[in-house]
């Protein structure tokens, strides 16, 4: 054997062994709201329950995991518009807000390039919510 070669068995392994968590690269759990909607995590559920019961008390529209083109920065090599895809908007007769379920210390350098696209982009700020 080749120093520094391993087997394919050795491989499958040691691969499987770093995945952990099934290969996922985040723990959260999908989970179904109250209100029969599948999430991602439970604290997207968490939030998708509180949201519906604000919007069923004020006559607003929930919309759930909704692109936008983020036009403030450059397209991708292929033309297309980078985009930002955020958990929920609310819509209230003719204003809207982003709402993001995301949990402080889970935020990557990626996610806050996109939303400082979305504010330069759309004259607003997603809004970060854990509840």
């Amino acid at each position: 054997m080749v120093r520094g070669s391993i087997t394919a068995e050795e491989f499958h392994r040691l691969t499987a062994a770093r995945k952990g968590r099934g290969g996922r690269w985040s723990s959260a759990t999908p989970t179904t709201c109250s209100e029969g909607h599948r999430h991602a995590s439970k604290m997207e559920a968490r939030v998708c329950a509180r949201l519906s019961l604000e919007c069923r008390a004020t006559g607003a529209r929930i919309l759930q995991q909704v692109r936008f083109p983020l036009l403030a920065i450059g397209s991708k090599a292929t033309g297309k518009p980078e985009t930002i895809c955020v958990d929920f908007v609310v819509v209230e007769g003719a204003t809207w807000r982003a709402i993001d379920a995301k949990s402080p210390g889970r935020v990557s350098r990626d996610w806050r390039l996109r939303t400082a696209a979305f504010e330069a982009t759309f004259g607003r700020k997603v809004e970060e919510v854990e509840r």
